[in-house]
């Protein structure tokens, strides 16, 4: 589980940088080039709420400058609105005790065994299970007295879950230095631009629009 302080920013600004042929994205962060916008795009979202801002390559001195600006202003919003909605999960079982029993056969030494199973949430929210025998209780009274233990046992309060951070867990995306250099001049004439080290860009003339991420 990321924690979104300092020591955290400082490893993704490394791992961001660390090779020198190739940037590599972390989540939230592409990179933008359509018709005469180039830069990296920031889009973050929290708690439903999207947070979009792009770093032009004309407003920042270099390639590696708005990379930089850019993971900053992600690492700002991370840190700053933590994910704190929460809800019932899709997968939990359900509330009423009719839908958390369940008809069963399993293969036996001489027969099939038939029985009802019930399941609830422990006071902990763990699952819990019990069978009841349709050859020793007969069908319908297996099944009442799964719907029984379904009812007697189980947690009435709901399991309440988090919604995911998708950030915390860090994923990195590659991509070619050499191509940001590229894509950089697409519609926008000759264009220079360092991402510190020493390579030369060569302008490039398209005949379409180049549609980024």
């Amino acid at each position: 589980m990321a924690t979104y302080d300092d020591a955290y920013l400082q490893e993704t600004l490394q791992v961001a940088f660390e090779d020198p042929l190739i940037y590599k994205l972390p989540k939230g962060i592409v990179r933008y080039d359509y018709a005469h916008t180039h830069g990296w795009f920031v889009k973050i979202r929290r708690d439903g709420v999207a947070f979009r801002k792009i770093f032009s390559d004309g407003q920042c001195e270099s390639f590696d400058d708005g990379l930089r600006k850019a993971i900053l202003h992600r690492h700002d919003i991370l840190a700053s609105f933590p994910v704190t909605i929460k809800h019932v999960h899709f997968r939990a079982i359900a509330p009423e005790p009719e839908n958390r029993i369940e008809l069963k056969s399993e293969k036996g030494k001489n027969q099939p065994y038939v029985f009802w199973e019930a399941k609830w949430y422990d006071e902990n929210h763990n699952v819990k299970n019990k069978c009841f025998s349709v050859q020793k209780y007969g069908h319908d009274e297996a099944k009442a007295l799964a719907i029984a233990a379904a009812r007697s046992n189980h947690n009435k309060k709901p399991k309440i879950t988090s919604h995911p951070d998708r950030y915390q867990v860090e994923k990195f995306r590659d991509i070619l230095r050499s191509d940001v250099a590229v894509l950089a001049t697409i519609n926008s004439g000759s264009y220079s631009k360092s991402g510190g080290g020493n390579e030369q860009i060569t302008p490039a003339s398209y005949p379409h629009g180049f549609e980024g991420e």
